[in-house]
């Protein structure tokens, strides 16, 4: 029987779309948030070491996916 014929397969598709909106949310601030870094606002100085660490817990997220 093949995987995506299974008893639970929506709770299987339910968790992976979970982690892709993880994904999404993580990438879309990696972005804004390096973008905004650029701006000369008084906040350039946090963002700017800001984007990196999003950048690290998007690697993480990446590194723990499961299906």
């Amino acid at each position: 029987m093949a995987a995506s014929h299974s008893i639970d397969h929506m709770a299987v598709m339910s968790h992976i779309k979970g982690e892709h909106l993880n994904f999404a949310i993580t990438g879309g601030s990696v972005g804004l948030v390096k973008g905004l870094s650029e701006l000369g606002t008084r906040w350039q100085s946090i963002l700017i070491n800001i984007w990196p660490l999003l950048l690290i817990v998007l690697g993480v997220l990446l590194m723990r996916y499961t299906e």
